[in-house]
């Protein structure tokens, strides 16, 4: 290693640190301590040339891995002039610098670890569960990460205090893709048992989000009309609200591909959709006047209902996440209050037409129709998260275990009471999944929470504080708060009753 050399002027005075006289020997004061014999080969000019080869005596005591070279350059001693020392640097503090700079493997697994976590990010994964991964995934690797996740930033640092890199990765985190998520898991687990590199990692990485996206527009409009038209017989509608809610499905299908090239059109998807879809269940009201217009409306926004967003940041607070958390529920709030809005603007427009009845009372069908309607939900569902095939028969058992314990527990001990036990059998049946198939456990639970989750009801608080019914949509908000926290109280039940060993 070269020495790092740094010039320091100052007048020379008899107590100079180094002198030099006719005789050999050479002695230095204030420099370096070292246990090995220091060879000092520069030139001391006097008025001679001096040679000097003798070793050199020092009084500080600092360890030096390599030689320490000296060399002044001494004028007349009679002169006043200053004179230019040159002063080394102790090795302690250039071996410091270069550990500043990380090396290529510990690069190698920065480069994967932020490949991975902004993958996951990006298709919304919990901050519990995003951090935990990425600890438990850098300590596999023989690396140490500090880890920050919020809804719209990631924080990795690498190494320990103070000899640390930061990175800092800004994105927006909600669309779901299970098919990714499953490859993002197997590529992980991979890295981790050694069998591939952390650089290949990261490359495979970045071919799985180069992916185009398989799914054609037609097949999403229909998986989106599915959705809302079963929705709409799960929230007590009959066939009428099914169709009226199955064409807002389609417009909503469409508003979503349109707003993936339009920055204004994403902003305003929810007030645009919510708009539409209640004006549309109004103008239905002139051939069906007995139709219920807010199952309808309700049904034909179900996908954009935020309530899955909801319950994430009840889950993340509960763990301890309250940055995250408290910001994701931010965000559903917000959503909430821009889909109440607009349903309200489409209310609004549709009773200035002429006909436009305001509607009957939802009637719930049978427990055949309502089984039909929840396995044409799950389907549509499960094309709109891109689930993978062969994972389709376990998180389609998981969601029908589901959901008849809601129907049975429900009505005996309650919504909330339902909520959780529906949430803890969804949540062992996803860690057994985590567990034994080594497969993430959100693959078979987001399908089935979703269809729990309480959007709908904050959905109803925010239309009723629209229309001043201030009792009502208090009531509803408070209920709405309680399912949410039912649910995540099954799901933290689950993990402790049967543990996922997985972090996704």
């Amino acid at each position: 290693m070269t020495p790092e050399r740094a010039a320091v002027p100052r007048a020379s005075s008899p107590s100079d640190t180094i002198s030099a006289s006719a005789s050999d020997t050479v002695s230095v004061s204030d420099t370096v301590s070292v246990s090995d014999t220091v060879s000092v080969s520069d030139t001391v000019s006097v008025s001679d040339t001096v040679s000097v080869s003798d070793a050199v005596s020092v009084s500080d005591a600092v360890s030096v891995s390599d030689a320490v070279s000296v060399s002044d350059t001494v004028p007349d001693a009679t002169s006043a002039a200053p004179r230019h020392e040159t002063v080394v640097l102790p090795s302690e503090l250039v071996g410091r610098r270069a550990n500043d700079s990380f090396g290529g493997e510990t690069l190698e697994i920065g480069n994967f670890l932020l490949a991975v976590l902004r993958a996951l990010h990006t298709y919304g994964m919990p901050a519990h569960r995003l951090e935990d991964m990425g600890v438990a995934l850098s300590r596999r690797l023989g690396a140490e990460a500090h880890i920050f996740s919020t809804p719209t930033a990631l924080f990795l640092a690498l190494g320990t205090p103070p000899k640390q890199r930061t990175f800092l990765l800004r994105g927006n985190s909600g669309e779901l893709d299970l098919a990714r998520l499953g490859a993002l898991d197997r590529v992980a687990n991979e890295v981790a048992a050694g069998t591939k590199k952390p650089i290949v990692g990261a490359a495979e990485v970045e071919q799985i989000l180069a992916k185009p996206a398989r799914e054609p527009l037609p097949l999403t409009i229909v998986a989106h009309s599915v959705v809302a038209a079963g929705g709409a017989i799960l929230l007590g509608g009959r066939a009428r609200e099914a169709a009226v809610a199955c064409v807002a499905g389609v417009m909503v299908g469409v508003f979503e591909r349109l707003q993936r090239k339009s920055e204004p059109l994403t902003r305003l998807q929810l007030p645009l959709a919510a708009a539409l879809s209640a004006l549309l269940a109004g103008l239905a009201t002139t051939q069906w006047p007995g139709l219920s217009r807010t199952v309808a409306t309700i049904a034909g926004i179900l996908v954009l209902l935020p309530g899955l967003t909801l319950t994430t940041a009840m889950n993340e607070i509960a763990t301890g996440h309250l940055v995250s958390g408290t910001a994701r529920f931010s965000k559903a709030l917000m959503s909430l209050l821009l889909l109440g809005f607009g349903a309200a603007l489409g209310a609004q427009i549709a009773d200035l037409i002429p006909h436009v009845r305001d509607g009957g009372e939802a009637i719930r069908l049978g427990p055949l129709q309502t089984w039909g309607a929840f396995a044409a939900a799950l389907l549509g569902l499960s094309i709109l998260l891109k689930a993978p095939l062969r994972d389709a028969p376990y998180f389609a058992i998981a969601a029908a275990l589901t959901y008849a314990t809601v129907q049975v527990a429900s009505p005996r001990f309650g919504a909330e009471e339902g909520a959780a036990a529906g949430a803890l059998v969804l949540g062992l049946c996803g860690n057994a999944s985590a567990r034994f198939r080594n497969r993430p456990a959100a693959i078979v639970v987001l399908p089935g929470l979703l269809l729990l989750v309480p959007g709908s009801l904050g959905f109803r608080s925010v239309t009723s504080f629209l229309a001043e019914d201030v009792l009502t949509a208090v009531g509803t908000a408070f209920d709405v708060t309680v399912v949410a926290v039912a649910l995540v109280g099954g799901l933290l039940v689950a993990a402790l009753a049967l543990p996922p060993r997985k972090a996704l």
